[in-house]
């Protein structure tokens, strides 16, 4: 029998009539994620501090949407709070007995600092970090990092109820990271680029903890690049969208697509993670290019995913310097001796943990070199 008509467009992205919960979903990336899914007949609440913004998104967006079906919802909620964020909890309660995805988007960006300095004096580099102030750093932090985390513990047994009510259907959690948490260049906002690397590495944790099974919950992270928001453009319109004027925007800051990301990006990124039951623990990094012409760690995490495929069956971090791969490899020589002698007596073929505790597959283990 044919299965054609499950594989169209249509089908594949379906999100009508789901229950989704957008943080920050009234400006920016928030609000092109709150489109994808209320065009399509979800449900969307979008949380956020600034009640008149939220209100204005629900009236602009939520008419005349491309599904009769969906809904732009608006809920006043500070995400740093937990007392607030109980509260938008309780509120859709009311009225949803389940919430299918949840996007952590909330984000904001405190102090700059020019790292050039560093070229002409140490000194003057030291005073220009020195003066950054730790409070910005905590509001930060507090905003992209602990703020997503207890949005995502907040809604946890709203989004475990969709597994148990919908057989092969989890709830997930889509958390809006960055480009500046992957590369090594600063940008000139180094707290925020520090967060939104915590961020990043929370998306991962959380993807490990919520997958157990009276949990069931998928959690992935979409890390894009330059997108225009308030954060970029420090403003958005009568219609709370931001632009970005400059047609040269691409080429001044490097980024092969030639062009900032725009709502189809967005949107598209934001279907694939919520209807793809199969994605556990993924970084989609949506940005034009960018981080393949700005210095980051694609290398790196690439020698270490490739040990980690082929050599280990236990986690090793994707911070790890080539002094810890070289160790690594030195472990599997090692142990591979050891293994190899297991196998012939025990003639089965199959992966052993060595006297340091890490089981390799040594039948593989050829293929790194």
């Amino acid at each position: 029998m044919s299965n054609n008509a499950q594989l169209t467009a249509k089908s594949l992205f379906n999100v009508e009539d789901w229950v989704c919960v957008v943080s920050g979903g009234g400006t920016g990336i928030g609000l092109m994620i709150t489109q994808a899914y209320a065009n399509n007949g979800a449900r969307v609440y979008i949380l956020g501090r600034r009640e008149d913004v939220l209100k204005k998104t629900a009236e602009t967006y939520g008419a005349g949407l491309a599904n009769p079906r969906g809904k732009i919802i608006p809920v006043v909620c500070d995400i740093t709070d937990k007392t607030s964020l109980e509260q938008a909890v309780q509120t859709v309660r009311q009225n949803e007995d389940h919430v299918d995805v949840l996007v952590n988007n909330s984000g904001v960006t405190k102090g700059e600092s020019e790292f050039t300095k560093g070229d002409r004096d140490v000194t003057a580099l030291a005073r220009e970090l020195w003066s950054e102030e730790q409070s910005d750093w905590e509001d930060v932090y507090r905003t992209n990092v602990i703020g997503h985390f207890f949005t995502a513990v907040a809604f946890l047994p709203l989004l475990a109820e969709t597994a148990k009510s919908q057989a092969g259907h989890t709830g997930c959690v889509i958390n809006v990271t960055s480009v500046a948490g992957i590369t090594s260049d600063s940008l000139g906002h180094i707290s925020y680029n520090i967060s939104k690397g915590a961020a990043i590495q929370l998306s991962t944790t959380l993807a490990q903890e919520f997958r157990r099974q009276a949990v069931r919950v998928r959690v992935n992270n979409i890390a894009p690049g330059y997108f225009p928001t308030e954060m970029l453009t420090q403003e958005s319109d009568e219609h709370n969208k931001s632009r970005i004027a400059d047609p040269d925007f691409g080429r001044k800051f490097g980024i092969p697509a030639g062009r900032a990301g725009g709502d189809k990006d967005m949107a598209q990124a934001a279907l694939l993670l919520a209807c793809n039951e199969y994605a556990y623990g993924e970084t989609l990094i949506i940005d034009g290019g960018f981080l393949l012409e700005h210095p980051y760690r694609r290398e790196q995490q690439s020698m270490v995913k490739k040990a980690y495929t082929y050599t280990f069956h236990t986690p090793i971090p994707t911070h790890a310097g080539e002094e810890e791969i070289s160790y690594t490899r030195a472990a599997a020589e090692e142990h591979t001796t050891l293994l190899k002698a297991q196998s012939r007596s025990s003639r089965k073929r199959r992966p052993r943990t060595g006297s340091a505790g890490i089981v390799i597959a040594y039948e593989r283990r050829r293929e790194v070199q």
